[in-house]
């Protein structure tokens, strides 16, 4: 159960609908309650309908087909132009920093840019999703505030442990984040190696994924006071303190590399590594991620969470 479904939204994946032909059923065909439909190029995940169409009624998607298209109360004919299954931004911080953005600006860009489900992060400026009631709290601002389908990913507070890792996941989060990398101690903390164990043994328990935000804690800040030093402090300041080896350290046999010694371990086979910066990290991780590490739970493109 997402958190989207928690807010009332339709959780449906338009290819797995069944693809109908007018011509060879027309008779099943003979509906005119549509809402609206669009007449186009659809395109699905693993082909392309010339001359398709989708019907929407309720706001929900209720058919895609080929031929000629049903009738509906408005109607849009595309030509060339193609039909695409709205995209889901599977990171966002609409709340990390208290009125910088919010869920009303950051779903609004979101749909502009045609994406039409996101998932945010956990690590809330003044409210840490780290419990049931921080996810209820959060849920219930989305669904004043959302323009698009919203889904939720929980984390933990370290001086809790992964006690209330059970509840948010009946609360309705979509998965785990943790971070090697202490950002900020309330906000965005570090959750130390042994740690990291216990929190994967209890996502799996759930059959959620966990997404880990991999950066070596030390080498970052000995980074960050190199370039403090050199008092550079415009865009280059974040990428100079983050140099390819802080991801590397993270996940060789560093003694800081928390998500690598998970990865080790057989409880972490529903978890991933993610959001490299280098390409060496990149390959690294994708060598971690394809040994039995997966993210069945995470959105996928196509799908309404």
């Amino acid at each position: 159960v997402s958190a989207v479904q928690k807010l009332g939204y339709a959780s449906i994946s338009i290819n797995s609908l069944r693809l109908i032909s007018r011509k060879k059923k027309g008779a099943d065909r003979h509906m005119s309650d549509f809402d609206l439909v669009l007449s186009g190029r659809v395109i699905l995940s693993d082909r392309e309908v010339e001359g398709g169409f989708v019907a929407v009624r309720d706001g929900r998607v209720a058919l895609i087909g080929e031929g000629a298209a049903p009738a509906a109360r408005e109607r849009h004919i595309l030509g060339p132009a193609m039909i695409l299954p709205g995209p889901v931004d599977a990171q966002l911080h609409s709340l990390s920093q208290k009125g910088a953005e919010g869920f009303a600006a950051s779903t609004a860009a979101a749909a502009a840019g045609g994406v039409t489900s996101i998932v945010d992060m956990p690590y809330d400026e003044g409210d840490l999703i780290a419990s049931a009631a921080a996810v209820g709290r959060k849920a219930a601002t989305a669904e004043a505030e959302a323009r698009v389908d919203v889904a939720l990913y929980g984390t933990i507070d370290p001086t809790e442990g992964p006690a209330r890792i059970a509840e948010q996941a009946e609360a309705g989060v979509c998965a785990f984040k943790f971070s090697t990398f202490g950002t900020d101690p309330k906000r965005f903390p570090r959750i130390p190696p042994a740690l990291l164990l216990a929190c994967f043994a209890e996502v799996a328990k759930t059959g959620l994924a966990a997404g880990v935000h991999n950066e070596d804690d030390a080498f970052v800040r000995d980074s960050i006071a190199l370039v403090e030093a050199m008092q550079i402090t415009d865009w280059r300041a974040h990428g100079m303190s983050r140099p390819p080896m802080a991801e590397l350290l993270a996940l060789r046999g560093h003694p800081q590399s928390e998500a690598c010694r998970a990865v080790r371990d057989k409880l972490t086979e529903l978890h991933k590594l993610e959001h490299f910066d280098s390409a060496a990290g990149g390959v690294a991780a994708a060598i971690v991620n394809t040994r039995g590490v997966g993210i069945p739970n995470l959105p996928k493109f196509g799908e309404v969470l």
